[in-house]
């Protein structure tokens, strides 16, 4: 699995992140759909954009988020497991409400103050359209830096398209998989998530959060038991907007 999603999370970084500048980008469609709700001004393409981008999400999860999104690329790049830090639980818990709020005033704003509030807050621009002022650089340095101690920071707490990703996940039929029947508990795949998206208990996993995680399969491709797999089924070890206990340090051994 690593080296296949390697090629093609670096191709997603280069193609929509370089070349398409950061395009498909769901905020900004949103927000244009908002703002011009009520006038004459075309939106059907960006509601065919967001259309595909949510269905896809009802039906696959949270693949955008693991696989394509060029934000995330860059923070799982950036991220050194020498340094990382474990966030306690509780301020852990606060912070990933945060990405939810950002996705209500992404609707609210549009809709009351005909602003397009993501437009004036969302760092990555900087990056993929090589513009922004001077706060939105501050932003993004603080943003960068933050997923150098915490793995894909921005995605865990901010990102409203992965809020939306994982409201629509917590309904999709395609999720991630555990038989805590056939784990031996030798937690490899809580090592290598880049979102602790396990839930434990004791020496080892007993839950994936629906919400948080990314469909990387990066725990797939380490559970030499085959105990996780991604499909349909019932959600029997899958749980609902849990919070993950971290409970073991990061490999450094996995230092990109």
């Amino acid at each position: 699995v690593r080296p296949i999603r390697a090629v093609i999370i670096l191709f997603a970084l280069a193609y929509f992140g370089c070349l398409q500048a950061a395009c498909p980008r769901a905020p900004g469609a949103i927000e244009l759909i908002l703002l011009h709700l009520f006038d004459d001004r075309p939106i059907m393409m960006h509601v065919i954009k967001v259309g595909v981008f949510v269905v896809m999400g009802l039906v696959f999860g949270r693949y955008f988020c693991g696989w394509i999104c060029p934000k995330g690329v860059i923070q799982e790049y950036i991220f050194r497991p020498r340094v990382a830090l474990d966030v306690p639980p509780k301020l852990d818990r606060a912070l990933k409400y945060l990405k939810y709020l950002m996705l209500v005033l992404l609707i609210v704003f549009p809709l009351v103050w005909e602003i397009r509030f993501f437009r004036h807050v969302g760092p990555f621009k900087v990056i993929f359209n090589l513009d922004g002022p001077t706060y939105l650089v501050i932003i993004l340095a603080v943003v960068l830096g933050m997923s150098v101690f915490v793995e894909r920071a921005f995605c865990r707490y901010l990102c409203p398209e992965g809020a939306l990703l994982a409201l629509a996940q917590l309904v999709s039929p395609y999720k991630m998989r555990l038989d805590t029947g056939s784990c031996n508990k030798c937690q490899r795949c809580i090592k290598v998530c880049p979102v602790d998206a396990f839930t434990t208990e004791g020496r080892g996993p007993v839950a994936i959060s629906a919400s948080e995680c990314i469909l990387c399969k990066e725990c797939e491709g380490v559970c030499k038991e085959g105990s996780l797999t991604y499909g349909l089924g019932h959600p029997l070890r899958t749980a609902n907007l849990n919070i993950p206990v971290r409970e073991t340090s990061r490999e450094e051994g996995n230092e990109s």
